[in-house]
């Protein structure tokens, strides 16, 4: 429909949006079917409150269970209760909790990061970053949770929120 729609619109603005639009759902299409088990996790390169920067290789060796959210979602705050419990119980296994917020507002970010006490290692998108990973990771809603195994493999993508997937983390870690 868009393929039709668009050659016939007059407004250069909105032609733009939709055309980027339809590129993006392309994107994710394509991503689709890469982004299964046993496929390397796609990379990044982020900053941490600090600003020193991360990769994911850099966490090779451990499993990590990536959090994706963003400041305006009250249910990713509202759970961070959930997520440190989740910290401190794996806190004596090669684990990573790796909070990527995919709003480009460093002081709303970490003022949430210092006023709900969010633990693990807490990246924030700048630039492009916000739209690569959301691209690349299928992310349509936030939260949005992904298990990494130690060699940088999805485990799982969309998997279960904090609370309920323990049984699943200690299965993949006693695997090593």
């Amino acid at each position: 429909m868009i393929e039709i729609v668009l050659p016939k619109m007059n407004d250069r603005k909105l032609k733009e949006v939709v055309s980027n639009y339809r590129n993006s759902q392309f994107r994710k299409l394509q991503n689709k079917a890469s982004l299964e088990p046993g496929d390397k996790a796609p990379g990044f390169f982020l900053s941490d409150t600090s600003g020193q920067y991360y990769k994911l290789e850099d966490l090779k060796g451990k499993v990590v269970y990536i959090n994706f959210w963003a400041t305006y979602c009250a249910p990713c705050i509202n759970t961070i209760p959930e997520k440190n419990k989740l910290i401190e119980e794996f806190s004596d296994y090669p684990f990573a909790f790796l909070n990527i917020c995919l709003d480009d507002k460093p002081d709303k970010w970490k003022g949430i990061i210092e006023n709900h006490n969010l633990n693990g290692l807490n990246l924030i998108c700048k630039g492009d970053w916000r739209y690569t990973l959301r691209d690349k990771y299928l992310i349509q809603t936030v939260p949005h949770y992904v298990i990494i195994d130690m060699d940088g493999k999805i485990i799982e993508n969309k998997c279960k929120k904090p609370e309920l997937v323990s049984s699943q983390l200690y299965e993949q870690l006693n695997k090593y």
